[in-house]
């Protein structure tokens, strides 16, 4: 083990390039795919100079509570979750797993 203190030394470089590359890596990512003079992108337009929103995936749910029945709200946000939660392993479960590549091809040898 004499390379003991190198490696480690190696390692953390690794980390803090990582981490250090993490934070500017979120601004080159974008699914943002806009057609100028549509309502789509209008709205889009207003969320984001309204709301502050991204539209990249991200979502905020805004409810009304009325006299501090943030109970209420926080079952419904729940129940939300636990529905898309279920969606997402319902088609999980009917589409299966799928791999991407090509296929071995069968040749028949006479």
């Amino acid at each position: 083990m004499r390379l003991r203190w190198p490696i480690v030394a190696a390692w953390l470089v690794v980390v803090v390039v990582g981490f250090w590359a993490s934070g500017r890596l979120s601004s080159l990512q974008s699914n943002v795919f806009t057609v100028p003079g549509t309502d789509a992108e209008h709205v889009r337009s207003v969320l984001q100079h309204r709301f502050g929103d991204r539209s990249d995936g991200a979502f905020t749910v805004v409810f009304r509570v009325g006299n501090g029945d943030y109970g209420v709200a926080l079952a419904y946000c729940t129940v939300l979750i636990g529905l898309m939660a279920l969606a997402v392993a319902l088609i999980q479960w009917t589409v299966g797993e799928r791999t991407l590549g090509r296929r071995a091809l069968a040749v028949a040898t006479p």
